[in-house]
């Protein structure tokens, strides 16, 4: 039927979806559960069961888009950190219970529509605009879908589409709402301020031994030991076990050939600029060029550019379009080594490029990537043979062996540490260097008893662990005689502290008074400074005024003053409110109209999450977590 089509004529309502390929309608596809009962179920919603081969293949097609947006391969344990087959699992789930409503309510989707679709998709348009049924056909085929397969996963998309845009299409964020958050957000206000440092309060008495103590036992935290445990373990990764994994020429050319492309390097170019401030004075300059001017010369007449300044770099087309835009980069990637661009306008001025090498795009070879390619397969591999050894070392000592049997075994190596923190700290202070690096290591040993042994352990990076505590330390308030001089200095900071904050409260105080800060400054020896406009966030405020400063400002009136910590927590500011600048929404329409939107999506967003709750209540949801992480 398809690959017949000729002409398309119309507009369609729904036309947003005319960008989606085929690749993400491959993804969006599980047609399968719904054509019967799989033995391997993962998880159901409603009556539809979900296979392990069905959450394999959105696995592999997350993996597979994970790699090509990174460049690089993802490998399984790192797809285990990423949460890749939980991610995978969710989005078969979301678009079942979508799938299941839209087929309840009827929704149809006409062989007119998926024409018009599927003609206004560039991935089978040979030129924009014009659909190509060889084309369409080839890429079909290289995705190893039918056209009866495909056009039932379209149908299934397209359905779902008119499902939740019939939820969120209607919503609009009111004007006001917008415009109110606007004038909070962007309201600023300015203060005569000055500080008062703690340095500047000097010597302060000494203290007796009584306030010591009281001091002591006041901070009792600063000066306690934390708990300390001596451990015996046992931690084995991935990378522990690739030396020993033999990877052969056949698996290394198989990764090779999967990899090609996300491995070629892209052509990039060394390029020079001279960058103007208007297009009259780029246009005189590229007019002294053409006419044979040197390059760095008028770069350093025209614009007080040096040869250093005028480059660039060697950049790829990509790496060209996020330093300046997307225009400009296709402009310079269109010109010949030694050419000159015409006058380029971006958000940094005016720009004339020039092109002073190619490198052309490229794909390693087999040999150039061997390491890298041998390391990953013996990785990926190494990971099957960790979960293997895990499960026996799980088996000696479910079996009654210590942890030193088993790894003597195993031929595991067994760690020991006679006194750690929980936060992995020796009692001297310093860090225990050997120990696992995953966080789940340190939480367990801390979560047993006395003489207990951990279960052997997965952590979130795909390490394994078991772990024994030999002994506890209990925290302990160290004496004050063995701290006395930590205390001494602490308690002396704390009472210039307070003697600066004591000062400028009663500044503050006498302000509101009706005594003017200028004259209150000149009698504390200390800078009247006024401060920049700034904003609720704190952005245009200065290294004086701590959050709490800031808040306490735009709750004043014009005059009052207030006073509080600087954010260096170097002393105390004294803050009098000077002006108020209250702005207009209706001089910004840009900013209210992107506040709106942002608000519209996030509005959208809660209906589609509440939507799909209640959807979970209509078709309930179980997921077999154990098979999932069997297969994971």
């Amino acid at each position: 039927m398809l690959v017949n089509l000729r002409k398309v004529a119309g507009t369609w309502v729904m036309g947003i979806f005319s960008l989606l390929i085929i690749v993400s309608f491959a993804v969006w596809g599980i047609g399968d559960i719904f054509r019967g009962r799989t033995r391997n179920v993962v998880a159901t919603v409603g009556d539809v069961e979900i296979g392990g081969a069905d959450l394999t293949r959105e696995y592999r097609r997350e993996i597979e888009r994970l790699s090509n947006l990174t460049g690089r391969a993802i490998d399984s344990e790192e797809a285990r950190r990423l949460n890749v087959a939980q991610r995978a699992l969710d989005a078969i789930v979301t678009r079942t219970l979508y799938n299941l409503e839209g087929q309840r309510l009827g929704l149809a989707i006409g062989d007119n529509l998926l024409r018009r679709t599927i003609a206004r998709t560039p991935a089978f348009q040979i030129t924009p605009g014009t659909f190509d049924p060889g084309l369409f056909a080839s890429t079909l085929a290289s995705s190893g879908l039918s056209e009866q397969r495909y056009i039932s996963l379209l149908r299934n998309d397209l359905r779902r589409a008119q499902l939740v845009d019939s939820l969120t299409g209607p919503v609009v964020a009111p004007r006001f709402a917008a415009e109110a958050i606007y004038r909070f957000r962007e309201e600023r206000r300015t203060a005569d301020f000055f500080v008062v440092e703690t340095a500047s309060v000097g010597a302060v008495k000494e203290p007796d031994e009584a306030a010591l103590a009281e001091f002591h036992k006041k901070n009792a935290p600063r000066y306690t030991a934390p708990e300390y445990r001596a451990l015996t373990y046992i931690a084995i990764t991935a990378e522990d076990l690739v030396d020993e994994i033999a990877v052969s020429d056949e698996e290394l050319k198989a990764e090779y050939d999967d990899q090609r492309d996300a491995l070629s390097v892209p052509e990039k170019r060394t390029i020079e600029q001279i960058l103007l401030p208007s297009k009259e004075a780029a246009e005189a300059a590229r007019k002294r060029l053409v006419e044979g001017g040197d390059f760095l010369a008028v770069a350093k007449e025209a614009a007080g550019m040096s040869a250093d300044a005028v480059k660039l770099g060697t950049l790829a087309r990509d790496e060209l379009a996020g330093m300046i835009d997307q225009g400009a980069a296709d402009d310079v990637f269109g010109l010949a080594v030694g050419e000159t661009s015409a006058p380029v306008k971006s958000a940094f001025g005016w720009h004339i490029f020039r092109v002073t090498k190619v490198e052309p795009a490229r794909t390693p070879t087999l040999d150039e990537l061997r390491a890298k390619l041998t390391h990953a397969v013996a990785l990926r591999k190494a990971s099957d043979a960790l979960y293997r050894l895990t499960n026996r070392l799980d088996d000696e000592l479910g079996g009654g062996a210590s942890l030193e049997e088993a790894a003597q075994r195993l031929d595991l190596p067994l760690g020991r540490v006679e006194a750690v923190s929980a936060a992995g700290a020796a009692p001297d202070g310093h860090q225990v260097e050997g120990l696992p690096r995953a966080p789940e290591f340190l939480s367990s040993a801390f979560s047993l008893a006395s003489g207990d042994t951990s279960l052997v352990t997965e952590a979130k990076d795909g390490s394994y662990f078991v772990v024994r505590v030999d002994g506890i330390t209990p925290e302990t308030l160290r004496p004050l005689a063995e701290v006395r001089d930590q205390v001494a200095a602490d308690w002396r900071a704390a009472r210039r502290g307070e003697i600066a904050r004591e000062r400028a409260v009663e500044a503050a105080k006498r302000v509101n008074e009706g005594v003017e800060i200028a004259a209150i400054a000149d009698e504390m020896g200390v800078e009247l400074l006024a401060s920049a406009a700034m904003r609720r966030d704190g952005n245009g405020a200065g290294r004086a005024f701590s959050p709490l400063v800031i808040s306490n400002l735009f709750s004043l009136d014009v005059g009052k003053a207030t006073s509080g910590p600087t954010s260096t927590g170097e002393g105390y500011v004294v803050a009098r409110l000077s002006n108020v600048i209250v702005p207009d929404p209706a001089t910004d329409k840009e900013a209210v109209a992107k506040l709106r939107q942002s608000l519209r999506n996030g509005i959208a967003s809660d209906v589609t999450i509440a939507y799909r709750r209640y959807l979970e209540t209509r078709y309930p949801v179980t997921i077999d977590e154990a098979a999932v992480a069997l297969m994971f």
